[in-house]
């Protein structure tokens, strides 16, 4: 059975009353802010994941409970923080793809992920994810669980998704 939006919502909240990880992200969903670093200050913009669409990605994590999550596209990290956060509990670690994010986010994602202490869970590889994935594949070390896959982010030939594997 498909859990509703609403039962997703109450599962993320009483996940956050237990889990630390959880916890600190639903807290930048209330705040707006994803991190402060000295005099730095970043919210959450038009480019950050919604929280219902967060959600659902930590819902899917978590039910499907993946060892590693690979995911193309990385930005300023919010697919990346709700994944972490939902495999977090059996140290599941996520794997991003993304080379071209730099240009408009840079070490906002990073940044964001350190101050969720997610980061050392976290790899990010900047290169062509059509390169990344066949060196992920080749290595033989992930199980394909789940592959959901759309095109999009504003540059032709660009990739965004997410990948479960264990």
């Amino acid at each position: 059975m498909i859990a509703s939006n609403d039962e997703m919502a109450i599962r993320f909240v009483n996940a956050a009353s237990k889990e630390d990880a959880v916890k600190r992200l639903a807290e930048v969903y209330r705040t707006n802010i994803m991190f402060t670093d000295g005099d730095e200050v970043a919210y959450l913009n038009d480019t950050s994941l919604g929280l219902t669409e967060g959600q659902i990605l930590w819902h899917i994590a978590r039910n499907l409970k993946p060892d590693v999550v690979i995911e193309t596209g990385f930005g300023r990290g919010g697919s990346a923080a709700f994944l972490l956060a939902a495999v977090r509990p059996w140290e599941g670690r996520v794997i991003s793809i993304d080379p071209a994010f730099r240009h408009w986010a840079g070490e906002t994602g990073r940044k964001y992920l350190e101050s969720l202490n997610l980061l050392n869970f976290h790899t990010l590889l900047e290169q062509p994810s059509e390169l990344a994935l066949a060196d992920i594949v080749r290595e033989g070390k992930t199980r394909l669980k789940l592959a959901y896959i759309v095109e999009g982010g504003g540059i032709v030939g660009q990739w965004s998704g997410v990948v479960l594997a264990s």
